[in-house]
């Protein structure tokens, strides 16, 4: 058997009268250090291309700008720039026998018919923004458990604006829901389009196109798992 070592007698015992001196001199040094610090830095930027990213503001991400979301580091010349998170939505009803898709005419550029969908808001979820989404640009509301999360576009080039990741969604609604539409945020008109109207259109974005196809074939598929 091992004996017992004395513990340190000193490892307890209160510091002498100069140390505690010395260490509140120490903290209230480094306190103030870091607050100069946090008062007088600079808001750091990162350059790519011309472009140049904000990092942080009063100690929040500031998010945003031409090449993505973006975050850098306290003056040390480091930023991380990742794509932005959207999400899009296919609105599909049966109408007269017929498959219609809901579109949205788009207010800002890039103009024209689109599917519903927008950037995801920090401390949202994917479901919580497509469902956010859909009501400021459509004015209705759907329901958790009818959104099926189907595909991720996330081609670097897909929107000419900023490299983004888009999350895409389907729902099918009722004719009763359909009814409620009213345009609205960034959405000048919204209009229900047969699924052959709509994929023979120019849309405002080059995925979407394949967003609706995808969105059906998801559809069809499920449809023909539950009928076996």
């Amino acid at each position: 058997m091992l004996p017992k070592t004395k513990r340190n007698a000193t490892s307890n015992a209160e510091l002498s009268p100069p140390s505690k001196i010395a260490a509140l001199l120490l903290a209230a040094f480094t306190g103030a250090l870091v607050s100069w610090k946090l008062a007088n830095r600079k808001i750091p930027e990162c350059y790519e291309n011309g472009i140049v990213f904000h990092g942080y503001q009063n100690d929040v991400p500031v998010q945003g700008g031409a090449k993505g979301s973006c975050w850098c580091g306290d003056g040390d010349g480091y930023c991380l720039c990742t794509p932005s998170l959207s999400v899009d939505i296919v609105i599909v009803v049966k109408k007269e026998d017929k498959e219609h898709v809901l579109l949205v005419e788009r207010r800002f550029p890039p103009q024209g018919w689109a599917v519903i969908g927008g950037y995801v808001d920090v401390g949202e979820s994917v479901e919580n923004a497509v469902q956010r989404e859909t009501l400021e640009e459509v004015g209705i509301e759907i329901p958790l458990e009818n959104l099926s999360q189907v595909h991720v576009f996330s081609d670097p080039l897909r929107d000419f604006r900023r490299p983004s990741a888009a999350v895409l969604f389907v729902a099918q609604v009722d004719s009763e829901t359909i009814d409620k539409v009213t345009a609205g945020d960034d959405a000048n008109a919204a209009r229900l389009f047969p699924v052959d109207d709509a994929l023979a259109k120019t849309l405002a974005f080059g995925d979407h196109f394949v967003m609706i196809q995808t969105a059906l074939s998801y559809l069809d598929e499920r449809s023909t798992r539950e009928t076996k």
